[in-house]
């Protein structure tokens, strides 16, 4: 639902002969104001934070003040809005703390009351949405019910007090089944339309709300046509020219417009809304400076690329549907990872530093000094941001005439999809509300076809339970095991199964996962084969599978590579070995068996040496420690000898290898704060110009990573062909090989054990050591 702005109570004016310390408190109260009416028109979140701290420091500076309950009251309002976009849970309690002193500070008879009352009403409604209880909702209807008894009939601000009881209401109804509070909210809310001035936010708003009941209502059995008219006049009256709305409202009403086309199976109005709903994202993006502001508004925008691309998909236009995949996976990486800064870069290059330097200060928004800040205080700050946002574009197109720069932050097109491709299969797997969708850009053309199970809430399950899992690995592995292998089989059915019949297994498929599906091995799902070894049958034993954050992530790699447009077999490797591992030398023994090395495990490797070799063409090994922040994707890191090397550090470079092999723990691990996370140490070095990366999604055993990296280079050199191919075959030999046949592959790892007798001797000749997947499985190739 859709809030009004909630009215603000009485702000306070400079009284004759006002102290300074109460001069200062109006100034804050109502600076703090405007601040949050400004935030909620545009969407900036650095406004919000200064309204927040502004209505604090009113509240301290005159604790003694008669209008203290409008400044407590000033407090929650900030409060709540931060937890509804940051979603800090100290902000929630906060505001109702507030909500409950400002009451009490207020009189039964103040003028105030209503607007204390109704606020306190949305706060609560918002504590139902965390903790649904309905008690909430209840209790918010009488006190909206008593904001609208004490407010005057011709009090301006009571189409606001009636939108929010109409939300309200609404909320009851849809959540706990409740057709009388669905009508009376009609009825209230289009009251909320006729009293609100036309064209304003506040009516804006009331005709969200109002489409949105009238759009439930439109599905009850026997619902009439006039019903979705309604509705979609409701909705469509926000669209008009000359509404006062900004992009978030804009979002709002997409996104709900969105749904409901789906409710309704017109997949041509879904993709459509869908697609205004992304525009809207894109708006409220450019605003941002922060990646945890950023974070807030590409958490409203999850799914939206997935569900706008599978109705593309049932509405049988196929090549929309590719585009709008490749959208939402281009919009998440350029911002979470600020690829913009890195494009910008090369400006200098091309002698228009101007540019670059006329976009940063354009999108600066923190004060250089503290006079500057004082400017802001007083109202003499930087340009409203919806003039910033026209100055933004403005520049944005300027760049875009550059020569070299015409896609410089452009959406994606269908000839940039085909061609990223390379003559391979590009395969978009997107977990969706509806079910999921499976879409190949192969030889130019596109195909798709739908996943039914590879539903949003279906992946949630399986990932939360094997994350679960994960995180209690080191005191007990056997239930991440089996959590493991479960997710793997479920993975089978859910995606391998219905894709084999469109996919072609003689060509290499390059593989971007959408959502939470990129935590799991997708080339390891299985299925029960009495024929293949072991009993089962793996998808990498059908299909050359590959990885990429997006086409545009592998459309920048360049390097050495052969006819195929592949990374030739090395000549050399660098490797470079980090602290902690002074025990284990059976990896850097097995590499330096196998291919020509320089470099090794001695002096131990600091950040400048492994960025050095990155900088330069060719292979790069990196056997160290690694970790993985799935909360704190940016700070993901390899452990060197003198710091970490972490995603952020690599954002600033510009680098040449042509293949870097992480060998260590979760190096392929992507953040969670996001519902389509798409930051990791791959995907970072594939930003800074790394063609392609082998990374581990868990906790890797020694041994058979040591193995499994000897039998990795062997295999490539020997065959010449394709690192992604010898990396598939290398997993396969690790998995499938007896300890006998192994001694012969990597005898620098597996050696007979001394001083056994021959039947003993026997029986280890024929174990498979690495059989269980978590052996051979934890490697991805990301990239070319």
């Amino acid at each position: 639902s859709a809030d009004c702005p909630d009215p603000a109570t009485t702000t306070p004016t400079q009284p004759e002969n006002c102290t300074s310390s109460s001069y200062s408190t109006v100034h804050h109260h109502a600076l703090s104001g405007t601040l949050l009416e400004r935030s909620e028109r545009t969407g900036s979140l650095d406004d919000l934070e200064e309204a927040v701290d502004l209505a604090e420091e009113a509240e301290r500076a005159d604790p003694a003040s008669r209008d203290l309950s409008d400044h407590v009251h000033h407090v929650a309002l900030a409060r709540r809005t931060r937890f509804l976009r940051l979603e800090d849970a100290d902000d929630l309690a906060a505001a109702l703390d507030a909500h409950s002193r400002a009451l009490d500070a207020c009189a039964s008879d103040s003028p105030s009351r209503p607007a204390l009352l109704s606020s306190w009403a949305n706060t609560l409604r918002t504590r139902y949405d965390l903790e649904r209880n309905p008690e909430d909702l209840r209790d918010a209807v009488t006190a909206q019910d008593e904001a609208l008894a004490a407010a005057p009939r011709d009090s301006p601000d009571r189409a606001g007090y009636l939108n929010n009881l109409g939300a309200t209401l609404s909320t009851l109804g849809f959540a706990h089944d409740d057709p009388a509070a669905t009508d009376r909210a009609s009825g209230v809310l289009s009251e909320a339309v006729n009293r609100a001035k036309p064209q304003s936010l506040e009516w804006a708003r009331a005709q969200i709300n109002l489409g949105n009941v009238l759009a439930e209502r439109s599905t009850r059995p026997g619902a009439g046509r006039r019903l979705q008219e309604r509705a979609r006049a409701a909705y469509e009256a926000v669209r008009a020219p000359g509404a006062v709305v900004g992009p978030e409202t804009v979002l709002q009403l997409a996104v709900n417009c969105g749904e409901w086309a789906e409710e309704r199976q017109d997949w041509a109005g879904a993709v459509t809304w869908f697609e205004r709903a992304l525009d809207a994202v894109d708006d409220l993006l450019v605003t941002q400076q922060t990646r945890h502001h950023k974070e807030s508004w590409l958490r409203d925008g999850r799914g939206l690329s997935a569900r706008a691309a599978l109705a593309a998909l049932r509405d049988k236009n196929v090549e929309a549907a590719a585009i709008l995949a490749e959208r939402g996976r281009t919009q998440l990486l350029s911002e979470a990872l600020g690829l913009t800064r890195l494009e910008l870069a090369r400006l200098d290059t091309a002698g228009r530093s101007d540019l670059r330097r006329r976009l940063h200060a354009a999108r600066a928004h923190e004060p250089a000094s503290q006079d500057d800040g004082a400017a802001r205080r007083t109202g003499r700050g930087p340009a409203p941001q919806d003039e910033r946002r026209g100055n933004l574009r403005s520049l944005r197109d300027e760049i875009r005439s550059v020569p070299g720069f015409e896609d410089f932050l452009a959406p994606p097109r269908l000839a940039d999809i085909a061609a990223s491709a390379r003559g391979r299969q590009l395969l978009y797997v997107l977990p969706a509300t509806l079910g999921g969708a499976a879409l190949m850009v192969a030889h130019g053309r596109v195909s798709g076809w739908e996943l039914p199970e590879l539903t949003e809430d279906a992946v949630r399950e399986v990932v939360s339970h094997y994350l679960e899992a994960l995180q209690h690995k080191a005191a007990d592995g056997r239930p991440w095991t089996r959590a493991l292998e479960q997710a793997s089989r479920w993975l089978w059915d859910a995606v391998v199964a219905p894709s084999l019949e469109h996919l072609d297994p003689g060509v290499p498929i390059t593989v971007v996962a959408g959502g939470l599906v990129a935590l799991l091995p997708l080339h390891a799902a299985w299925t029960v084969d009495d024929a293949s070894p072991g009993g089962r049958r793996y998808a990498d034993d059908l299909l050359g599978l590959r990885f990429a954050p997006s086409a545009r992530a592998i459309a920048r790699g360049s390097g050495p590579v052969d006819g195929r447009g592949e990374p030739r077999p090395p000549e050399t490797v660098q490797l470079l070995s980090g602290p902690g591992l002074d025990q284990d030398r059976l990896e850097v023994a097995a590499v330096r068996a196998a291919v020509h090395v320089v470099g090794g495990a001695t002096p131990l490797a600091r950040v400048e040496d492994a960025l050095g070799a990155l900088r330069s063409p060719g292979v790069v090994h990196l056997n160290c420690h690694g970790s993985g922040r799935p909360d704190q994707p940016l700070e993901s890191a390899l452990h060197l000898a003198d710091q970490d090397l972490t995603v952020r550090r690599l954002l600033g470079e510009q680098l040449h290898a042509d293949l870097v092999v992480l060998s260590a723990c979760e190096t392929a691990v992507l953040g969670t704060r996001l519902p389509d996370e798409a930051v990791s140490l791959p995907s970072g070095l594939l930003a800074a110009g790394v063609r392609s990366c082998i990374a581990s999604l868990w906790p890797v055993p020694v041994t058979a990573t040591a193995a499994l990296m000897g039998l990795f280079y062997r295999t490539w050199s020997a065959q010449d062909g394709t690192p992604a191919e010898a990396l598939r075959r290398s997993q396969q030999l690790l998995r499938r090989s007896s300890n006998a046949e192994l001694a012969e592959l990597v005898p620098e790892v597996v050696q007979p054990p001394e001083g056994c007798g021959p039947l003993t001797l026997q029986l280890w000749s024929r174990g498979r050591p690495f059989q269980a997947m978590d052996s051979w499985a934890g490697f991805l190739y990301v990239g070319v």
